[in-house]
């Protein structure tokens, strides 16, 4: 782990009355956190994080040049969920895909599909996104499933929304492979690589994302997908000849008393790299600003990784890392938050450049090692929700030089472009 509080990081306290002030905040929130972890177990975790506010709120050549070593490991893809802004503004895939490339430096991809979309457009509904992804020669991973990116999480057909309690399906569920719910899911998905394979073949594609945070209750119904109903569908990619990339991604963080996340999804990947050995498993980690482990205000809360520390304990991340890396599996964010998609007043919201490089600063210091391995690629972090950003640059390229945090994004991914 690449620790921004070593001495070359680390940034004289200067504390002014704002600063002051937080101070007694954290103080408050730990009291209040106390009860539950204890009070030496809270210190470092909050402590940190406050240290990383004070070294990444600078302007961005200084924080390019505190953190150049860690910034040259990285590399920005992103994620694309049509459905959620890009359809309704009928946007002509060609330009936000170019976009996306030209401005951003993004060749990785995510496309997020929604079930209900293909059971109210056909099979064919993103087949316009696709094309343009291969046509700009992106590298593109297709998430689908019974849980697919972007809230709710499950974007059933009406048919299935409306009789969800008819299929003995509760709110809080896991989903398994033998229920109704994950029999019709299964089904989708065979007719779907069906169709993507007739008409675009599956080796085009840099991989596949079945079931997005497969074990976490979150969205509408607070639904999770069973591990047996994963792993059947991860069996459908499965061929003996032909080598395929498997994304597997975690929220990391479990509500109390559960298994973390993160463990969750480094065990199944394990045991789908043994039980197909032609499948190649990434683990995808995702990356927001809170956790729900502590809140005192809309500027003070305990973030994703000051939680993980909290609830799982210190040892979680740089334990899973090195299990994936004795296996060969490799570690990517999957969701990095960038879109400002919390409404309340902050200091920093996210998606501003202050917000964008503490969480970079907070990524890189827990998922990269100080020392990389040999000829170690850079590690893929792939920004969240591009629709919003996109839409508005389609009326309006120059909107990209409105966030200070795009161009960040673009000079880190030049800086590093091989």
């Amino acid at each position: 782990m690449i620790d921004s509080r070593s001495e070359k990081n680390r940034q004289p306290f200067h504390f002014n009355r704002r600063q002051l002030l937080q101070s007694f905040a954290y103080a408050g929130l730990g009291i209040g956190l106390a009860t539950t972890y204890g009070v030496g177990r809270i210190s470092s975790p909050l402590l940190e994080q406050y240290e990383t506010w004070q070294a990444t709120d600078c302007d961005a050549a200084t924080f390019l040049q505190r953190y150049a070593k860690q910034l040259a490991r990285i590399q920005f893809g992103a994620n694309l969920c049509p459905d959620y802004q890009l359809m309704a503004a009928a946007a002509d895939p060609d330009r936000p895909v170019r976009l996306l490339k030209e401005y951003f430096g993004c060749t990785h991809v995510r496309l997020g599909m929604w079930w209900s979309t293909h059971a109210e457009h056909s099979l064919s509904a993103y087949n316009g996104w696709i094309e343009a992804l291969l046509k700009y020669g992106i590298h593109t991973v297709l998430s689908y499933g019974v849980k697919s990116p972007f809230p709710p999480e499950t974007h059933f057909p009406p048919a299935i929304e409306e009789n969800l309690t008819a299929l003995g399906v509760q709110r809080g569920d896991a989903i398994y492979a033998n229920s109704p719910l994950g029999q019709m899911g299964l089904a989708y998905s065979d007719e779907l690589l069906t169709y993507l394979d007739a008409e675009f073949g599956l080796a085009s594609f840099y991989g596949f994302n079945p079931e997005n945070e497969f074990d976490a209750h979150f969205g509408r119904h607070l639904l999770a997908i069973g591990e047996d109903l994963l792993h059947a569908q991860v069996q459908r990619l499965y061929s003996p000849t032909q080598r395929r990339r498997l994304l597997l991604n975690t929220a990391l963080i479990s509500p109390p008393l559960r298994t973390a996340s993160l463990t969750n999804v480094v065990n199944n990947a394990l045991a789908l790299q043994k039980k197909f050995p032609t499948l190649e498993p990434i683990v995808g980690a995702d990356i927001y600003e809170e956790t729900g482990s502590g809140r005192l205000s809309p500027n003070l809360y305990v973030d994703t990784f000051a939680g993980v520390r909290l609830r799982h304990g210190d040892k979680l991340i740089p334990e899973a890392k090195k299990t994936l890396a004795a296996a060969g599996i490799p570690l990517e964010i999957t969701e990095f938050q960038i879109s400002d998609w919390i409404s309340e007043p902050r200091e920093y919201g996210p998606g501003s450049r202050i917000h964008t490089q503490y969480l970079l600063a907070r990524t890189t210091d827990y998922f990269l090692d100080e020392t990389p391995a040999p000829n170690q690629p850079p590690m893929l972090v792939r920004l969240w929700e591009m629709s919003k950003i996109l839409v508005n640059m389609l009326q309006d390229e120059h909107y990209f030089y409105d966030n200070d945090a795009y161009a960040l994004i673009q000079t880190i991914n030049q800086r590093n472009a091989t």
